[in-house]
Protein backbone atom coordinates (compact mmCIF):
# COMPACT_ATOMS: atom_id res chain seq x y z
CA UNK A 1 0.00 0.00 0.00
CA UNK A 2 1.31 3.38 -0.96
CA UNK A 3 0.38 7.06 0.59
CA UNK A 4 -0.31 8.93 -3.16
CA UNK A 5 -0.11 12.02 -2.05
CA UNK A 6 3.21 14.10 -1.83
CA UNK A 7 4.71 14.77 1.04
CA UNK A 8 7.93 17.02 1.50
CA UNK A 9 10.98 14.56 1.77
CA UNK A 10 12.34 16.76 4.52
CA UNK A 11 8.94 16.39 6.69
CA UNK A 12 9.65 12.67 6.51
CA UNK A 13 13.78 12.61 7.18
CA UNK A 14 12.55 13.85 10.61
CA UNK A 15 10.29 11.02 11.57
CA UNK A 16 12.01 8.87 14.26
CA UNK A 17 12.30 4.97 12.68
CA UNK A 18 9.86 5.52 10.23
CA UNK A 19 9.60 2.01 8.21
CA UNK A 20 9.91 3.34 4.61
CA UNK A 21 11.81 2.57 1.41
CA UNK A 22 12.67 4.48 -2.26
CA UNK A 23 8.97 5.00 -2.43
CA UNK A 24 8.46 6.49 0.68
CA UNK A 25 6.60 4.68 3.66
CA UNK A 26 6.09 1.29 4.47
CA UNK A 27 2.26 0.16 4.93
CA UNK A 28 1.47 -2.99 5.99
CA UNK A 29 -1.95 -3.07 6.51
CA UNK A 30 -4.62 -0.28 5.75
CA UNK A 31 -4.77 0.91 9.43
CA UNK A 32 -1.45 1.95 9.23
CA UNK A 33 -1.84 3.63 5.87
CA UNK A 34 -4.79 5.51 7.65
CA UNK A 35 -3.15 6.65 10.52
CA UNK A 36 -0.29 8.30 8.58
CA UNK A 37 -3.08 10.08 6.29
CA UNK A 38 -5.05 11.29 9.39
CA UNK A 39 -1.79 12.32 11.18
CA UNK A 40 -0.69 14.19 7.67
CA UNK A 41 -4.10 15.51 7.69
CA UNK A 42 -4.39 17.28 10.77
CA UNK A 43 -1.28 18.49 10.17
CA UNK A 44 -2.34 19.90 7.11
CA UNK A 45 -5.26 21.61 8.59
CA UNK A 46 -3.06 23.40 10.94
CA UNK A 47 -3.86 21.69 14.24
CA UNK A 48 0.13 21.27 14.70
CA UNK A 49 3.39 22.06 13.71
CA UNK A 50 5.10 18.66 12.29
CA UNK A 51 8.27 19.88 14.96
CA UNK A 52 4.99 18.88 17.29
CA UNK A 53 4.30 15.43 16.00
CA UNK A 54 7.75 14.47 15.96
CA UNK A 55 8.55 15.05 19.36
CA UNK A 56 4.98 13.57 20.30
CA UNK A 57 6.19 10.29 18.27
CA UNK A 58 9.56 10.54 19.64
CA UNK A 59 8.45 10.26 23.25
CA UNK A 60 6.47 7.68 22.86
CA UNK A 61 9.04 5.78 20.81
CA UNK A 62 11.96 6.44 23.64
CA UNK A 63 9.67 4.02 25.63
CA UNK A 64 10.81 0.93 23.68
CA UNK A 65 13.69 -1.12 23.79
CA UNK A 66 14.23 -0.07 20.07
CA UNK A 67 12.62 1.88 17.73
CA UNK A 68 10.85 -1.29 15.11
CA UNK A 69 11.94 0.14 11.80
CA UNK A 70 11.33 -3.07 10.37
CA UNK A 71 8.57 -4.19 11.84
CA UNK A 72 5.75 -1.50 10.34
CA UNK A 73 3.23 -3.27 12.82
CA UNK A 74 5.12 -2.56 16.13
CA UNK A 75 5.83 0.98 14.75
CA UNK A 76 2.35 2.01 13.73
CA UNK A 77 1.01 1.10 17.13
CA UNK A 78 3.48 3.28 18.57
CA UNK A 79 2.23 6.11 16.05
CA UNK A 80 -1.11 5.13 17.24
CA UNK A 81 -0.21 5.70 20.90
CA UNK A 82 1.24 8.68 20.43
CA UNK A 83 -1.71 10.24 18.01
CA UNK A 84 -3.90 9.19 20.86
CA UNK A 85 -2.20 10.87 23.46
CA UNK A 86 -1.57 13.93 21.15
CA UNK A 87 -5.29 14.94 20.23
CA UNK A 88 -6.51 14.37 23.90
CA UNK A 89 -3.35 17.12 25.23
CA UNK A 90 -4.44 19.38 22.17
CA UNK A 91 -8.16 19.28 22.51
CA UNK A 92 -8.93 17.93 19.10
CA UNK A 93 -10.78 14.90 20.78
CA UNK A 94 -11.94 14.43 24.70
CA UNK A 95 -10.71 11.28 26.27
CA UNK A 96 -14.46 10.27 26.26
CA UNK A 97 -14.87 10.35 22.96
CA UNK A 98 -11.66 8.91 22.02
CA UNK A 99 -12.47 5.71 23.95
CA UNK A 100 -15.86 5.36 22.45
CA UNK A 101 -14.39 5.64 18.87
CA UNK A 102 -11.99 2.91 19.83
CA UNK A 103 -14.28 0.72 20.96
CA UNK A 104 -16.45 1.51 17.87
CA UNK A 105 -13.74 0.81 15.65
CA UNK A 106 -12.11 -2.02 17.58
CA UNK A 107 -15.75 -4.00 17.10
CA UNK A 108 -15.91 -3.37 13.55
CA UNK A 109 -12.90 -4.29 12.85
CA UNK A 110 -13.74 -7.50 14.89
CA UNK A 111 -16.72 -8.10 13.06
CA UNK A 112 -15.13 -7.58 9.66
CA UNK A 113 -12.62 -10.33 10.35
CA UNK A 114 -13.40 -13.61 8.24
CA UNK A 115 -14.28 -16.41 9.53
CA UNK A 116 -11.04 -18.05 8.11
CA UNK A 117 -9.27 -16.30 10.55
CA UNK A 118 -11.68 -16.49 13.38
CA UNK A 119 -10.61 -19.95 12.67
CA UNK A 120 -6.81 -19.77 12.81
CA UNK A 121 -6.85 -18.29 16.25
CA UNK A 122 -9.15 -21.30 17.61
Amino acid sequence: MRYDRQIAPELLAILPGLPCNADGPIFTEKWQLRAFALTINLYEQGHFTWQEWVAALSNELSGTADVPRHDPTRYYLHWVAAMEHFVTAKGLVDSTSLRARTHAFTRAAESSRSSFERKAEQ
